[in-house]
């Protein structure tokens, strides 16, 4: 099995061997990373914006009382 991934054979073996295909699943997955982080800092800032903070207070306010 490891001779016929090294050879390239079958969809696992053609995947180890392209390089093309793992450099841009590598940059995808930075793609992804980066993407995440800025959601992540938008979110904030749309926590803090006054127009929508009165939701995020409700829903602060739901989960501590789910949690007793």
């Amino acid at each position: 099995m490891i001779i016929q991934l090294r050879a390239g054979q079958g969809v696992a073996g053609s995947m180890v061997n392209d390089t093309t295909l793992v450099n841009n699943l590598e940059k995808s997955m930075d793609n992804i990373q980066k993407g995440t982080a800025a959601f992540n800092e938008n979110m904030e800032a749309l926590k803090h914006n006054f127009l929508v903070r009165g939701y995020f207070k409700k829903q602060e306010k739901l989960k501590k009382k789910n949690k007793n």
